[in-house]
């Protein structure tokens, strides 16, 4: 009986320490999820300005 507790203890802590790793893991995705999205934003923004800045030189050459 033992044997069965010791066991299942030795298996609670190897599961604690997934989770833990696995919470280390899901906070970092989010982290570089956020920086990735504030990118992708910096470079709409610039396409955007390049953009419009095309159009303006169209314009000016019609």
């Amino acid at each position: 009986m033992g044997g069965v507790i010791r066991r299942v203890q030795d298996s609670a802590g190897h599961l604690e320490q997934a989770a833990v790793s696995l919470a280390g893991t899901t906070r970092r995705i989010s982290e570089s999820s956020q920086a990735q999205s504030e990118a992708t934003a910096s470079v709409v923004s610039a396409v955007e300005q390049v953009n419009a800045s095309v159009q303006r030189v169209a314009g000016q050459r019609q």
